[in-house]
């Protein structure tokens, strides 16, 4: 690959009419990073159009963004594509009519891959938003790291995958020091007010707004300042407009997101005035969600228990210079309860017993367990297993309530299938349907979950790809 100068957006190309213009990144050769990837189609030649090959150096140069990040924290273990990827990301940019883009593992048919799309007197093209393409690159990140987050069939884990996507995106773009110098000046270094760091794939949302106009929030796909509170994923309704949250997976990400914003912004509260500060605390944010992920059990309180190791992270890796932030960004959302931020006390900040598993030589390895559910519920001609988390949290204490834990499990996990079929999310197939089952027979749609028969004769629910 030549060392050139090339053309690319710097930041999502914004809703139409934008004001946006490419700027000139130099060329890098994305099979030689720390994490490599290797786009199906080819380098722009001389025949090509320019808005080609605006769309493959932005989609490269974002793509290699989108992992500079991860290189300069400092990380427990070996980090890699998901073994299914055997070393390098393959990445197609046209997959043909879709929207935005997916990461996929599974099947033979794996990798990222972008999709295009028809608006009004021009196509969308979802490889040509930085946002876009770093969200997917944030999947495939979260899925090297802990695959068996993406495996587990339950809102908690399938949110954070997608709100991990969209922190990846803010992350990436804060690697650009004129990128972090335009937002402080938007926000006048208020970070988690509203500006084009926190408002996901502008461009996008126009076309999902004409579509449906209750789908998306007023000037983005996603807006991470928000005024969101966590409640519990039993209590919210399965489908809502944007203006609301509900159970669905990107909207419910939403409350997450908007936690690791305002985390963000108090860490780099003035004084702190430079692109340099905002890039500090950036890493800083960084390295302390990594570890915790790697920290924190498969369990029933995902999101609480991730947000106490991260408290415990910062004790470890920055004697808990952050810890006030931490506990207002992520108690203030109710990710974490007063008891919860009551039970992190001097004492489990100091235990040496929450150390990332790849840290403790005698740590247990993460098996999700599964639980049967009836198939005729849902059209399907025999009970199909579920895999759902079955450790316990590492930090906080499960939640008492009036139901036995196999039933609040069970209950969950009814919630989270009723939720796919609403949201049209899920294949079965022919054989496996009765006339009663919701999903058409002509279901040609892109789905993130199927039902499939295992090589040993069960009927089990898979995860396919995140999408969007």
């Amino acid at each position: 690959m030549s060392e050139e100068i090339v053309h690319v957006w710097e930041e999502d190309p914004g809703a139409h009419p934008s004001h946006r213009m490419p700027v000139g990144r130099t060329a890098r050769d994305h099979e030689q990073l720390p994490l490599p990837f290797k786009i199906v189609e080819r380098e722009p030649a001389t025949h090509h159009s320019q808005r080609y090959a605006l769309r493959y150096w932005t989609a490269s140069d974002s793509l290699a963004r989108a992992t500079d990040w991860m290189s300069k924290i400092t990380l427990s273990k070996e980090f890699s594509w998901h073994p299914e990827m055997k070393g390098i990301m393959p990445v197609t940019l046209d997959a043909g009519i879709g929207l935005a883009g997916e990461y996929r593992r599974g099947d033979d048919h794996h990798g990222i891959f972008f999709f295009r799309t028809p608006s009004g007197h021009q196509t969308i093209y979802g490889c040509e938003s930085p946002d876009i393409v770093c969200h997917e690159v944030g999947h495939a990140v979260l899925d090297g790291l802990k695959p068996e987050i993406l495996e587990t069939q339950r809102l908690e884990q399938h949110a954070f995958h997608e709100a991990f996507g969209d922190i990846c995106s803010m992350l990436s773009s804060l690697t650009v020091e004129s990128f972090c110098s335009a937002v402080i000046h938007e926000t006048r270094g208020q970070i988690n007010h509203s500006s084009r760091l926190s408002r996901m794939a502008e461009q996008l949302s126009t076309e999902m707004r004409r579509r449906l106009p209750g789908k998306t929030d007023v000037a983005s796909v996603r807006e991470l300042s928000n005024e969101f509170y966590y409640i519990d994923p039993l209590m919210v309704p399965v489908r809502a407009p944007a203006s609301q949250i509900c159970h669905e997976r990107h909207s419910f990400s939403r409350v997450f997101s908007a936690a690791f914003l305002d985390t963000l912004a108090e860490m780099f509260y003035p004084p702190k005035k430079s692109a340099a500060d905002l890039q500090e605390a950036a890493r800083r944010l960084a390295q302390i969600l990594c570890q915790a992920i790697l920290a924190t059990p498969n369990s029933n309180r995902y999101w609480a228990d991730l947000a106490a190791n991260m408290i415990v992270a910062d004790a470890r890796l920055f004697d808990g210079e952050h810890e006030a932030i931490l506990r207002e960004a992520f108690g203030g959302r109710g990710v974490l309860t007063f008891d919860d931020l009551a039970s992190i006390t001097e004492e489990v900040l100091k235990s040496d017993t929450n150390r990332p598993a790849s840290e403790n030589p005698g740590g247990s390895q993460i098996r999700a367990s599964h639980i049967r559910l009836p198939g005729e519920r849902y059209g399907i001609k025999s009970g199909f297993n579920v895999r759902v988390p079955n450790e316990a949290p590492s930090v906080v204490t499960p939640t008492a309530n009036s139901n036995t834990p196999e039933e609040t499990i069970t209950a969950h996990a009814v919630c989270f299938v009723d939720s796919l079929f609403v949201h049209r999310e899920i294949t079965v197939p022919k054989g496996l349907r009765t006339r009663s089952c919701p999903v058409p027979s002509d279901h040609a749609r892109r789905t993130t979950h199927e039902i499939c028969e295992t090589d040993s004769g069960s009927v089990e629910l898979r995860t396919l790809a995140c999408h969007r």
